[in-house]
């Protein structure tokens, strides 16, 4: 399928059959499912803190840290496990 990026939002929205409102539901309840079955592991994600001033997961970054990048996923062995895990992490900050 062939992607139009000039096309209008209302014009997405007509082809679909679906109003204003009826988008916003279902962003909602995608937003709802996403908290309900990500929880744990962002609870998990948020307990993660290297003590690296560039800690891509601490929350408060003041006070005593060493110098170095982020080491929080240095033992995964997959990069694009830890990519995933970095995206993941970005897209649950703004959600929850």
């Amino acid at each position: 399928m062939k992607h139009n990026h000039s096309k209008e939002r209302s014009d997405i929205i007509s082809e679909l059959g679906l109003s204003e409102d009826g988008i916003n539901i279902m962003i909602n309840e995608l937003v709802n499912d996403i908290k309900s079955n990500m929880a744990p592991f962002y609870d998990v994600l948020q307990k993660l803190d290297c003590k690296s001033h560039s800690c891509y997961f601490a929350r408060d970054k003041t006070g005593m840290r060493v110098n170095n990048g982020c080491t929080c996923l240095d033992n995964l062995q997959s990069g694009k496990l830890k990519l995933t895990i970095c995206k993941l992490w970005r897209i649950m900050n703004i959600i929850f």
